[in-house]
């Protein structure tokens, strides 16, 4: 293969020296290629991965820290600053209602500029209006606050299902969507046992809850300050992915070159070198032809590895088979395409996929359930069923953190055992999915019957356990199913349609049926519904994916040859 990185002449042994010397100790060794898809341990590459994937899972706790927090806060604040009960459901809907507003900005900024400057940009936003969340003095104060911490959290909230698809080994992307998706749990379940907690401090003791989480935020966004950019950047250099290579598991019998071991190079390094700078950079390697300096027994098979993208032996000098020209044909016509898209074409290309649409949908009613229930629930069964209010903050900090978690654990270990178990049986996970569903609905008409204490107790506790699994797995595949150039795209029309129907729902809609109906049981009817909404949908994508199998089963017993125009 041809680069421009390197002009290769006669004298081998300089030539290599100086490869050696200009890539900082990138060469070939004795060991075997890393296996595609994975990392060596505790490499340069891997540690700062791990670190930032720890500082994602922290960021996700304190950004959701509120989402515990606030509930407690509901009657201390309603009592000292006079708010209303549908004041209240604004309040706690204007932090989504602003994160939907500024999801387009988000995505361009993260899609067109430094990565790493964005999601610091979004987290000062949210540390700024929380430590005016924490010194207000006024109703309006408080509007304002919750208004613009949705306008920094919309950016990191983009940002992480990216970054997962991106950076997270690909056998474990279903287990690290989860672990971040359980800061979200976590980050609820200790606002709501701090802030209880606080309760002991009197009237201040919801200011000294806000204050503590500003304090972590500070120590995160440090951390975040010191590690390098590559392994922030959402993009590195993936429209540049040279697709004349073939991935077949192919030897490689020419024995008049050998290839030299690629590892991930970072291109600022290399500033002096203005012709390698350009082709020497994260995720991509590059092949080097060399004449040979070892006689051709010596010479090893070293292939040529992507640390992110799943291929495993390329070879230029192969002929390309029939799956690799099918593949290069695909991907090289959605890049060229999606590249030259407007913003409003990258809308509308994403929102015509109606398996996206419906999985929005079903992301957007469990995300009303769970919020409307972390949000309301406390206050309904303090002020209808007139339980002590700290017992209420006992039994749900513990149906909180213990079903989410137990939840998640359980939910994306059995995710990867059936990918890995039937990787050609992606219907099976479908058939996990309607499952937990249906089991969520059972507990959702048992608590409507007979709503009583024991009734909400138990069921919330069957509710969060089987909600908890579905949101990362259905996450991640809606993220993974576009191009890279339409990820953020992707990811931000998620984060409007949760936002819209998941969290502002959740959180406004529940209020409103309570001053409607003038009953407290209102918010509960409100809160549990859309469950059926999910059931519904995860069984239309079901029946869609079920006949295109069919259909692509008869095409291709019907067709002995594939027609690679296509």
């Amino acid at each position: 293969m041809n680069t421009d990185a390197v002009a290769t002449d006669s004298s081998s042994a300089e030539n290599i020296s100086c490869i050696e010397e200009r890539l900082n100790g990138v060469s070939y060794n004795d060991e075997p290629p890393t296996k595609p898809g994975r990392y060596k341990k505790w490499t340069r590459e891997y540690r700062y991965t791990f670190y930032l994937f720890i500082l994602n899972i922290f960021f996700d706790v304190l950004i959701n820290y509120e989402a515990g927090s606030v509930p407690v806060m509901l009657n201390w604040i309603q009592e000292e600053f006079k708010f209303t009960t549908t004041e209240l459901g604004v309040m706690g809907s204007l932090n989504y209602v602003s994160t939907v507003m500024p999801c387009t900005l988000w995505s361009y900024l993260f899609t067109y500029h430094s990565s790493k400057k964005s999601l610091l940009a979004s987290i000062l936003i949210v540390e700024v209006s929380m430590i005016l969340f924490g010194l207000s003095v006024h109703k309006y104060m408080f509007f304002a606050a919750k208004f613009f911490k949705g306008f920094g959290q919309a950016g990191y909230a983009l940002f992480f299902p990216i970054w997962i698809d991106t950076f997270a080994p690909p056998n474990h992307r279903n287990l690290w969507m989860s672990i971040v998706q359980a800061g979200l749990t976590v980050g609820g379940t200790i606002g709501y046992v701090v802030t209880s907690l606080y309760s002991y401090a009197g009237k201040l003791g919801w200011r000294y809850s806000v204050l503590t989480q500003v304090g972590g935020f500070t120590i995160t966004v440090a951390l975040l300050w010191m590690i390098p950019k590559q392994f922030i950047e959402l993009n590195p250099s993936r429209n540049n992915v040279n697709f004349d290579l073939c991935t077949c598991e192919k030897p490689v019998n020419n024995v008049s070159t050998t290839s030299m071991e690629t590892k991930c190079v970072n291109d600022e390094n290399h500033d002096e070198e203005s012709h390698l700078r350009n082709n020497v950079k994260r995720f991509h390697s590059i092949d080097v032809d060399i004449p040979p300096v070892h006689p051709p027994t010596q010479q090893k098979d070293i292939s040529r590895v992507y640390s992110n993208c799943d291929s495993s032996l390329i070879n230029s000098d192969n002929h390309k088979c029939i799956n690799c020209l099918m593949s290069i044909d695909k991907q090289h016509k959605a890049s060229a395409k999606t590249k030259n898209m407007s913003t409003i074409r990258k809308y509308i290309c994403v929102c015509k996929n109606g398996i996206f649409v419906l999985t929005c949908l079903v992301i957007s009613s469990i995300y009303f359930v769970l919020f409307g229930a972390q949000f309301w629930m406390t206050k309904v069964m303090v002020t209808h069923f007139n339980i002590e209010e700290r017992k209420v903050f006992l039994i749900f900090s513990y149906i909180f953190m213990t079903s989410q978690i137990a939840g998640l654990v359980c939910g994306s270990y059995l995710t990867d055992k059936i990918v890995y178990n039937y990787p050609n049986k992606p219907l099976y996970v479908d058939y996990a999915l309607i499952g937990w569903t249906s089991i969520v609905c059972l507990a959702c008409i048992v608590m409507l019957s007979y709503k009583n204490t024991m009734a909400l107790f138990i069921g919330n506790l069957v509710v969060f356990f089987y909600s908890a699994p579905i949101t990362p797995v259905v996450l991640l595949r809606s993220i993974q199913s576009f191009d890279h150039g339409l990820k953020p795209t992707a990811s931000s029309v998620v984060m409007i349609q949760l936002n819209i129907l998941g969290f502002i729902g959740g959180t406004l809609v529940p209020g409103m049926a309570v001053d409607l109906f003038e009953s407290d049981l209102a918010a509960v009817y409100t809160i549990y519904s859309p469950s059926f909404v999910s059931l519904a949908s995860f069984l239309i994508i079901f029946i869609i994916k079920r006949s295109r199998t069919a259909r692509s089963t008869i095409n291709h017993g019907s067709h002995s040859k594939i027609d690679v125009s296509e």
